[in-house]
């Protein structure tokens, strides 16, 4: 989530919906200095400012890819993400139209909830999305390589990076060798797992790997 194109903390909860499934991600907080407004082609053919003011904005992409591997097995920066800006549900919205929002049964738009009790529910508009160069999200940010990144053992002797990508992509930069972290053994992590069919899943998978 990005407010004026800064990060902001918050959880994007979706709503399971018949035999979709829909993901829950906790969204870390991240300063960015940009000044940017939605931009569209117009009927000539030119680039056009979308004359509107969004104070806040949803990246559609997956932000820990920052340190995705390329064919030779060299770190590299995937070339774009895109964002959307966010529009507040207004107050006087016909309640069929919000619920069929909340039930994401409207074409081309997707309801978000708040993410602090200071704010409006938002929905997000997929017909305005802009892309934007990871780089100057990873540039911009203001990622504190002192914080200690957050390692959980996934299979037996194995840890991946759960928290701290934007760290690890800033430490590579600047060539910083070492960096704290904390190591979560499986019974440490485990109990995190709130749904039965992702427990039963986990067992079945580090089963597979003992």
């Amino acid at each position: 989530m990005i407010k004026n194109l800064s990060f902001i903390e918050g959880d994007i909860v979706a709503e399971k919906k018949s035999d979709e499934y829909f993901s829950q991600k906790k969204v870390k907080t991240r300063k960015v200095s940009l000044n940017s407004s939605p931009t569209y082609i117009d009927k000539d053919g030119d680039i056009s400012i979308i004359d509107e003011n969004y104070s806040h904005w949803l990246i559609l992409g997956n932000t820990c890819d920052l340190t995705r591997e390329n064919n030779s097995g060299k770190k590299e920066l995937p070339h774009l993400t895109h964002v959307a800006p966010l529009t507040p549900i207004e107050k006087d919205m016909p309640e069929n139209v919000l619920s069929d929002l909340k039930h994401y049964k409207l074409f081309k738009k997707m309801y978000v909830p708040r993410w602090n009790e200071y704010i409006a529910d938002h929905y997000l508009d997929f017909t305005i999305i802009n892309s934007i160069e990871k780089e100057c999200l990873t540039n911009k940010a203001s990622v504190d390589i002192s914080k200690p990144i957050i390692l959980a053992e996934i299979c037996p002797e194995r840890y991946n990076v759960i928290d701290g990508n934007h760290r690890m992509a800033k430490a590579r930069k600047l060539g910083v060798l070492k960096l704290q972290a904390y190591k979560l053994k499986m019974n440490q992590h485990i109990r995190f797992l709130i749904t039965k069919e992702g427990y039963e899943s986990y067992v079945q998978y580090w089963n597979s790997k003992t």
